[in-house]
């Protein structure tokens, strides 16, 4: 298993080292979204949640100069149990990233399905982890029964090719037996 607590303060180092050259950004705090192999989700604002975890989200927040004011920017990451980060790519066509809609203080976390939005949510973001993974599990969930039916499809298409072949076959076998017919009649 990985150390999650470990890879998550190296994200954490990366992400406020991004712009701790830029006078107008301020490191806030990164909320630690432990994701246990069961699916259960717990959420806090200090790393040992992680301690746990199969995989994790890490949601770090900023204050940044938008024009004239201060608005809080997030910035989202996901750490599958392999202890490799995907930005916010989980896996199975879906991804989230958290962007601002309307408006900059408007933020939204979103979560999508190739390119359809399948889950969205504004801070505090804690309460709305859950549903997050949920609604991503019953999309893999989804994506695995379409696999499925699409596999007993192919077997059944398969099962008639093999029939038809047969068939096939016994005609050929058949009109080789009227050949012979006819042509024996014919001498």
């Amino acid at each position: 298993m990985s150390d999650f607590i470990e890879l998550a303060q190296q994200s954490v180092n990366r992400y406020r080292e991004s712009f701790d050259e830029c006078n107008e950004d301020s490191y806030r705090k990164t909320l630690y979204v432990a994701i246990s192999e069961d699916g259960e989700v717990s959420c806090a604002y200090e790393p040992g949640i992680l301690s746990d975890a199969y995989q994790c989200i890490l949601i770090h927040n900023r204050l940044s100069l938008a024009v004239t004011n201060k608005y809080n920017w997030y910035k989202a990451e996901f750490i599958n149990h392999n202890g490799i980060n995907l930005e916010g790519i989980i896996g199975n066509d879906c991804h989230f990233n958290i962007d601002w809609e309307g408006a900059w203080s408007n933020q939204v976390l979103k979560l999508y399905h190739r390119d359809e939005v399948i889950y969205s949510c504004n801070p505090p973001f804690e309460g709305h982890m859950q549903g997050l993974w949920d609604a991503y599990c019953n999309t893999l969930r989804s994506r695995q029964n379409e696999i499925a039916a699409l596999k007993a499809e192919l077997a059944q298409k398969d099962a008639r090719v093999l029939d038809l072949e047969k068939q096939v076959s016994q005609y050929e076998k058949m009109l080789g037996d009227i050949k012979e017919i006819v042509k024996d009649w014919g001498e």
